[in-house]
C-alpha cells in the first residue's frame, strides 16, 4: 500500500459556486500552478498539457450529483495515476479533500515536497474563490452555469 496524505481546505463560497468552477477543468490552470498554457481539450473529458513531468493528458470524472471530482493523469510509460478529490458541503461553505499518494520510487523529500505543492495550490484555489471571483465567473459550462 502507498504511503498517501489527505489534504482538506475549507473554502468559504456555496458548494455549488465552488463544484461548478471546479467541474470545469478549464478553470484548473488558473490555480493549479504544474498546468501550462498549452492546457487544451482533446476529448469529452480529456485534457493534454506539458507539466514538469513532460506531456500528460488528464482525464477528469464527469459533472455528477456526489462532488467527486476525481481525475487521472497518463504520462507516456507510466501507470495512469488516480488523485482522488472531493468536494463536500460545510454549512454555507465547503471543503475541498484531495489524497496525494507516494508513488513508487519517490522519495520522503520529493514526497513532503508534492503535500506542500498541492496544499499551495489549493490555498490559491480558495484565495481564488473567495476573493476574486466573488463576482465573476471564468468560465461556463454549455448550459451556461
Amino acid at each position: 500500500m502507498f504511503k498517501s496524505r489527505t489534504i482538506s481546505i475549507p473554502i468559504y463560497r456555496s458548494y455549488e459556486e465552488v463544484y461548478d468552477f471546479l467541474a470545469e477543468p478549464r478553470n484548473f490552470p488558473s490555480w493549479a500552478s504544474n498546468l501550462g498554457a498549452d492546457f487544451v481539450q482533446i476529448g469529452e473529458n480529456d485534457w493534454a498539457t506539458t507539466t514538469r513531468s513532460g506531456r500528460v493528458i488528464l482525464r477528469f470524472a464527469p459533472r455528477n450529483a456526489f462532488g467527486i471530482l476525481d481525475h487521472q493523469v497518463f504520462v507516456e510509460g507510466k501507470t495512469p495515476l488516480t488523485t482522488p478529490m472531493r468536494l463536500i458541503e460545510n454549512d454555507e461553505g465547503c471543503e475541498i479533500i484531495y489524497t496525494q499518494f507516494q508513488r513508487p520510487g519517490m522519495s520522503e523529500e520529493g514526497f513532503a515536497s508534492e503535500v506542500e505543492w498541492v496544499t499551495s495550490d489549493f490555498e490559491a484555489l480558495r484565495s481564488l474563490l473567495e476573493t476574486r471571483l466573488a463576482d465573476e465567473v471564468i468560465f461556463e459550462d454549455e448550459d451556461g452555469k
